[in-house]
């Protein structure tokens, strides 16, 4: 996750590029797996959105 955040916040890659780049050949699931982890998906986490509520 960290090179997930890295790419996030360093690159304009698309967030399938990025779960790829990570070992995560499903999107899907890698943004399960980061949202479970972070607390946002990684668009917010790209945006500096932080969650509702």
């Amino acid at each position: 996750m960290q090179e997930a955040r890295r790419l996030l916040t360093a690159t304009g890659l698309p967030i399938t590029a990025v779960a790829r780049r990570c070992g995560y050949p499903d999107a899907s699931y890698f943004i399960e797996r980061f949202r479970a982890e972070h607390h946002v998906t990684p668009a917010q986490w790209r945006t500096g959105s932080t969650p509702a509520g």
